[in-house]
């Protein structure tokens, strides 16, 4: 496989890593690069050829979809995935027009998400060899969301990747490095 070039476009830290590190997961040669705004993004594509563009459509400043505009008038064969949590019929006019090879709706379902980008790189499909899972990338609760709901969603988000990863025990801990949550059971001798 030929090595690809691949920018994602999200303001969310969880889910632009998570993404990266899903789309990694497909070959070695891909150079998978994540930022965080338009503005920065339309500078990365001036410098560089990209084959594959992952955008949010709700970003700070410039949105996804005049990000697509501007990219596409100097990479016109770019390949592009669209993803949002915007309710459907305040994008439906938008997507058509802009055409994009993939259009994922948040929370991103990572099986799917990877059998997108396998589909536009014609990366033949793995899954009887590994199955993939069904991890849920999710943006975090609101700071006002009612104490408590945020816990069954992180629960099912870190039991997601535990199997979408086949690991024995996923731990996210915060920036102190204290565990926060946890799933699964440790291996022997692991605190």
């Amino acid at each position: 496989m030929t090595s690809k070039r691949i920018l994602i476009v999200e303001d969310s830290m969880d889910v632009g890593r998570m993404l990266q590190s899903a789309v990694k997961t497909l070959s070695p040669d891909f150079t998978v690069t994540w930022i965080r705004s338009a503005e920065e993004a339309i500078l990365e594509t001036s410098r560089q050829q990209l084959d594959l563009l992952i955008t949010d459509i709700r970003l700070p400043g410039v949105d996804g979809f005049e990000l697509i505009r501007r990219t596409r008038k100097r990479l016109p064969d770019l390949r592009v995935v669209i993803i949002s949590g915007l309710p459907e019929h305040e994008l439906e006019k938008q997507v058509r027009d802009t055409k994009p090879d993939a259009f994922l709706r948040k929370p991103v379902v990572v099986s799917t998400f990877l059998s997108k980008v396998q589909a536009i790189f014609e990366i033949p499909a793995q899954a009887a060899e590994k199955p993939a899972g069904q991890a849920v990338i999710e943006t975090p609760p609101a700071a006002d969301a009612p104490v408590g709901t945020s816990d069954s969603k992180l629960s099912a988000l870190l039991a997601g990747l535990q199997q979408a990863v086949q690991a024995r025990m996923v731990l996210l801990v915060d920036a102190a490095g204290v565990p926060a949550a946890e799933v699964g059971a440790p291996r022997s001798g692991l605190a």
